[in-house]
């Protein structure tokens, strides 16, 4: 778990929040009689442009795009900002934020480091170890188990399948192609093979536009050889899901290396500590 990360969870339970956990409440019970956190969505000229936060005296303002059309990435927004008041400006690093959507969606290099961070501490604000853990250690990993968490935390499909996959205990990743090429892969703490930077295998199928319909419950078997040019220490069949976003236009695949003979005991979900 990242600083980031820690401090968001740290907040969470310092404040006793439960699931979906909203960016203008937890804004609300931030605030103090010395400093004032005040969250509101506004309409921005620019549509590249997702959200504000500003510290001024003692006063903080977080403002977030209106015009975000996806409800879990304009919750998703008003975290990133959250983190960088509790972040950046509480600690006086900086006072003045401006993301873009490079910025949320962590494509941005520069000022990457505070970026980063930002985005770290959303996703563990709104996804946090501490109230999923336990579901995600005691499920197997499909489009359905990231879908219901998606619903249940009120984020959006792809940010909560980057968290499901960094808290996973299974062999995993997410891997994502727009316009046919592939992106960095997102790699669960156990996965450390490498996945070549291939366009999606032909023979290999996608699950259809699920944005109307159930999400599938189930992984099929590939060939391991379909993602890694070098598959050693791979086994010969691994498992593999793919759907399209098309609210993005996004190829996402879950892939999972299956593990032989693992310890009941290793698997077993822990309360994350903070102090």
């Amino acid at each position: 778990m990242t600083p980031s990360e820690a401090e968001a969870e740290q907040l969470i339970e310092d404040l006793g929040l439960s699931l979906p956990i909203k960016p203008k409440e937890v804004c609300e019970q931030i605030s103090t009689d010395d400093l004032l956190v005040e969250y509101s969505e506004k309409s921005f000229q620019s549509p590249d442009i997702c959200g504000f936060s500003i510290g001024r005296d003692n006063k903080i303002k977080v403002i977030v795009n209106s015009k975000i059309n996806n409800s879990g990435r304009m919750n998703f927004t008003g975290a990133h900002e959250i983190g960088h008041v509790i972040l950046h400006i509480q600690k006086e690093i900086a006072s003045e934020f401006t993301c873009t959507n490079d910025d949320v969606s962590g494509k941005n290099t520069a000022n990457k480091s505070y970026e980063k961070e930002a985005n770290e501490f959303a996703s563990s604000l709104l996804m946090p170890k501490l109230l999923i853990g336990k579901n995600i250690a005691r499920n197997d990993l499909t489009w359905e188990l990231v879908h219901k968490l998606s619903v249940e935390c009120e984020s959006s499909l792809e940010a909560t399948a980057r968290r499901v996959i960094n808290l996973s205990n299974e062999k995993c990743a997410l891997v994502i192609h727009k316009n046919g090429k592939m992106w960095i892969p997102i790699r669960s703490p156990s996965f450390n093979e490498y996945i070549d930077p291939i366009p999606f295998p032909k023979r290999l199928s996608s699950y259809p536009d699920v944005q109307n319909s159930d999400y599938p419950n189930y992984l099929e078997e590939c060939d391991s050889d379909d993602w890694f040019r070098n598959p050693r220490n791979i086994p010969d069949t691994i498992q593999y899901l793919s759907i399209h976003n098309a609210e993005y236009d996004r190829r996402m695949t879950l892939l999972v290396i299956p593990e032989e003979d693992i310890d009941d005991e290793e698997d077993e979900w822990e309360e994350p500590s903070f102090r």
